[in-house]
């Protein structure tokens, strides 16, 4: 939604990262694992081998 994210981004500091889909565990996982870790962790010449995001106790998801 285009007015909202208008919205967010006038409240200062403002801190919103959009993803390419719905923000689901198993997406977000997804997106850390492929993207944000690679970009923080290859300069330090370490690779994550797995991503785990808690939704509660009882769920979760797990990237390889």
């Amino acid at each position: 939604d285009t007015n909202g994210i208008a919205a967010m981004n006038v409240v200062e500091p403002s801190k919103v990262y959009l993803l390419d889909a719905n923000p689901t565990a198993e997406n977000m996982a997804r997106h850390l694992f492929d993207v944000v870790c690679p970009r923080l962790l290859e300069p330090l010449g370490v690779r994550a081998t797995r991503v785990s995001l808690r939704e509660s106790d009882d769920t979760w998801a797990t990237v390889e």
